[in-house]
């Protein structure tokens, strides 16, 4: 797929929002995007921004591996419809700067920074690099600022198979954000409000391991042994009825800790100074959005 230089005054201009229902702003104005499939098209090329979107890949992307006859047509009617609200001023010719036609297919002139999951992707990986330099606060507050980015399901309402695929990889990586975001509190000793949220992200992902073992950590942290240790018990339950299978060793530590400590909570980590936690989550909790209801399709 060719990648296609990004920038300038055109490219400034566009900033999409797709973590949650898709948006998009033209020169700080929110544009109405046209109808589900149009958006959908819309979608795929922000999803794949900077870069050539040929057409028969681009239908693929939307209608799937049986598209009607018709769906080439569609395509370019529809980025016709795009270009035209992409300019918003009627005076003017259709935003042909912003999404363009190359030899090899339609590019959405978009720099990562105007695409809020590229922005959420970067901050994660510059997350982990402040935890591989040994600056878990550095870490706390990017990871902080990036889940704060989300509103919702990503591309919420939409239906294209590339965008399914999309939706349940951006998905596992805010999960994994979450995780990492609370597991650092934790081990810093920040546990404050943590209950409740990872009570929710536990709701939310009633299978997965390590959400529930930071759910016992913390709980156990509070001083409610009998809640944690009900977590756990429920977990082990329902992975034996529905998978055959039992809690991995993480969670069998963290049940262990309660177990020994006979109802104490466990001696607090040295929680950061003032000053380095001022501003990197705790003031501030991030919402997982664990209660959203999940995305309808249209």
């Amino acid at each position: 797929m060719e990648r296609v230089a990004v920038g300038g005054a055109a490219a400034a201009r566009l900033r999409v929002s797709v973590l949650g229902r898709l948006r998009a702003w033209v020169e700080g104005s929110e544009i109405d995007l046209g109808p589900a499939r149009q958006r959908a098209v819309f979608a795929v090329l922000a999803a794949r921004a900077g870069r050539a979107v040929g057409r028969d890949e681009l239908v693929e992307a939307v209608w799937g591996a049986s598209p009607p006859a018709t769906a080439v047509g569609s395509v370019y009617t529809y980025v016709c419809g795009l270009r035209r609200r992409l300019q918003p001023d009627p005076a003017r010719p259709p935003a042909g700067d912003l999404l363009t036609s190359t030899p090899h297919g339609y590019v959405l002139r978009l720099p990562g920074d105007a695409l809020d999951a590229a922005v959420f992707e970067r901050w994660r990986a510059e997350a982990a690099a402040k935890v591989a330099a040994g600056d878990a606060e550095g870490a706390i507050g990017r990871l902080g600022d990036a889940l704060r980015l989300w509103h919702g399901d990503p591309y919420a309402g939409l239906r294209a198979p590339h965008l399914e695929w999309e939706r349940e990889r951006l998905t596992e990586l805010r999960l994994a954000a979450a995780e990492q975001w609370a597991r650092l509190l934790l081990d810093r000793g920040r546990d404050d409000g943590l209950v409740a949220e990872l009570a929710g992200l536990a709701r939310a992902n009633c299978l997965h391991e390590p959400v529930h073992e930071l759910l016992v950590r913390a709980l156990h942290r509070a001083g409610r042994h009998a809640d944690a240790l009900v977590v756990f018990r429920r977990l082990r339950r329902t992975l034996r009825e529905e998978l055959g299978v039992e809690p991995g060793p993480a969670l069998r530590a963290a049940y262990r800790r309660v177990l020994a400590a006979g109802g104490r909570p466990p001696a607090r980590a040295e929680a950061a100074p003032a000053s380095a936690a001022r501003g990197h989550g705790r003031d501030h909790p991030v919402p997982f959005r664990h209660d959203l209801a999940p995305a309808r399709t249209a």
